[in-house]
């Protein structure tokens, strides 16, 4: 069968035994009022109260067919809408019989009364009716019993799928997290590389500055030397002015001693002249103590000033 066709017939099942109960409730409230008049009565009541629980444990049962997963329907296909159905449908017309014998219970009188407990044979109509009903319905549980094996199995079953989502969720939800650990390994190797390549830089930069420090100390150095020795050469030639100066002063004063009363020489015209000579002795380089260069002739002091 269609598995919507037997899901239709169990939910038309489900509303006739709903309705089948509240109908046996309101007759068994009735029949309560005169349970003491016939024994008969007492047996009705009886039998109604047992056909109404097994027909409450057969609605429970329909309304659990309901979840029956469709593929696993077909299994009960036939218990759940012929027996059940055919279980529901016949008390809903023994109740319908019961009803008719039964006063109504806006109009009850003693004369209605009377007359139902008078009919013994509807009576143990109803009540042997009821009793094909309870077996019915029992041997109709004793196979829908399954079906609350098959709600847990169903139940089994969705567990199983949801476990399984699950692990294949967590399996995603791994495989991301290693990527991200993997992503996050290679970016910090390459932030590691980085760093290492700039920590090289750094180390070559700072060679390259001492490096250049140290050639700029040793050129500082050479030139504070050659500027000391240009100050030294300085003060030697100052000092060399002086003392020339005074060798001059003195051949001077020998040489023009004989011209000094005719010429009318002075001792301060004689130092002038010295200091001159002596200044011009030494900015003609005439004490270094280089070679002469090809072509030319060393000086003597004597000579530069009998030229002077």
């Amino acid at each position: 069968m269609d598995p919507v066709s037997i899901f239709g017939a169990v939910a038309g099942c489900v509303q006739l035994l709903d309705a089948s109960i509240k109908t046996s409730k309101k007759c068994r409230s009735l029949i309560s009022t005169f349970r003491h008049a016939e024994e008969s009565i007492e047996h009705l009541d009886r039998a109604m109260d047992e056909a109404e629980k097994l027909m409450i444990d057969l609605h429970t049962f329909a309304m659990a067919a309901q979840q029956i997963p469709p593929d696993q329907i077909n299994q009960y296909g036939h218990v759940l809408t012929s027996s059940l159905g055919q279980i529901a449908w016949n008390y809903s017309n023994d109740l319908k019989c019961l009803a008719n014998l039964l006063p109504s219970p806006s109009s009850i009188s003693f004369k209605g009364r009377f007359n139902f407990c008078r009919d013994q044979k509807g009576i143990n109509n109803i009540i042997l009716r009821l009793e094909q009903r309870k077996t019915a319905a029992t041997l109709a549980l004793g196979v829908l019993g399954r079906v609350e094996d098959l709600k847990k199995h169903a139940i089994s079953l969705e567990l199983e799928k949801s476990m399984r989502e699950l692990c294949l969720e967590q399996s995603r939800l791994s495989e991301e997290l290693a990527r991200t650990v993997v992503a996050g390994t290679e970016q910090g190797r390459k932030t590691a590389s980085t760093l290492l390549q700039i920590q090289r830089d750094v180390e070559l930069c700072s060679t390259e500055l001492q490096t250049s420090l140290a050639s700029m100390e040793t050129i500082a150095a050479t030139r504070y030397s050659q500027l000391a020795t240009k100050s030294q050469i300085t003060t030697i030639a100052a000092s060399s002015v002086n003392q020339l100066g005074k060798i001059v002063r003195l051949e001077l004063k020998r040489q023009l001693e004989p011209l000094r009363s005719r010429l009318d020489i002075t001792d301060k015209m004689i130092d002038e002249l010295a200091t001159e000579v002596a200044t011009h002795s030494r900015d003609q380089n005439v004490f270094e103590s280089h070679k002469p260069k090809q072509g030319t002739q060393r000086h003597s002091p004597d000579q530069s000033l009998e030229n002077t």
